[in-house]
């Protein structure tokens, strides 16, 4: 979520993430994401049947969580 979301998206595609979805934004009308948005920075939230991990701000952070 955020500014640079589309930017983030695009490193991911450097992973092999074959069962990964990716979605986000500035804005979302999904209510997993709802209120998860924090102007003025990117956020990357790691959620897996509904629940989200702790949000990190980096590519790497994100992938770690996904193992």
């Amino acid at each position: 979520m955020g500014d640079d979301a589309i930017e983030k998206s695009r490193q991911f595609q450097n992973f092999y993430l074959p069962t990964a979805f990716f979605m986000g934004g500035s804005e979302e009308n999904l209510p997993l994401l709802e209120n998860k948005n924090v102007k003025g920075e990117t956020i990357i939230y790691v959620c897996r049947n509904k629940v989200c991990k702790q949000p990190v701000k980096t590519v790497e952070e994100a992938i770690l969580l996904m193992k």
